[in-house]
């Protein structure tokens, strides 16, 4: 309603705060139907749970189907950081030029971030993505499994620590 309802000038007053509301609003009626498009793919399509993963991974392995997937996240963290400079300039949390300007270029900082983490998670279904906090693999099922070395056996008595001496009480 809001996006049919807001009238656009950005060719009449081309700044970046028309550009930013008009972006806005083709944002969100495209995360309407990213939305849309995503729940039909995934919750609505009869895949039982185990499978999803192997679903989700064919499904981007089109390149319509993860072009549409890219440009979802991207109008995803477009609009979720549009929308907070927006709060930020419209409740008084940025009120000068500078602070505005400052605010944009963090709120913009944070879009391209949260583009790339979701980015990285579809290409994560098709073993392309970047994988920086995993600190171990999982071994494949193609890999050999690598045996732990047997315990080295000692003929020696294991060293034991002495016993605290009790200390006495005054």
């Amino acid at each position: 309603y809001l996006a049919l309802k807001g009238k656009n000038n950005v060719f009449q007053y081309s700044t970046r705060a028309n550009w930013s509301y008009t972006l806005q609003r083709i944002t969100g009626l495209g995360l309407f139907a990213f939305i849309l498009m995503h729940l039909y793919h995934t919750r609505f399509a009869n895949v039982p749970t185990d499978q999803m993963f192997h679903h989700m991974a064919e499904g981007y392995s089109n390149p319509l189907i993860m072009t549409g997937y890219l440009l979802g996240i991207a109008a995803a963290a477009f609009h979720l950081a549009n929308g907070l400079w927006g709060v930020a300039c419209a409740w008084g949390i940025v009120a000068g030029e500078k602070s505005m300007d400052m605010a944009w270029k963090l709120c913009m900082g944070l879009a391209v971030g949260i583009f790339l983490m979701g980015a990285n998670a579809a290409f994560g279904f098709l073993g392309k993505g970047v994988d920086i906090f995993q600190h171990e693999k999982a071994p494949s099922a193609t890999a050999p499994m690598v045996e732990a070395p047997a315990p080295v056996s000692s003929t020696a008595a294991p060293a034991v620590a002495p016993a605290p001496k009790a200390q006495p009480k005054h």
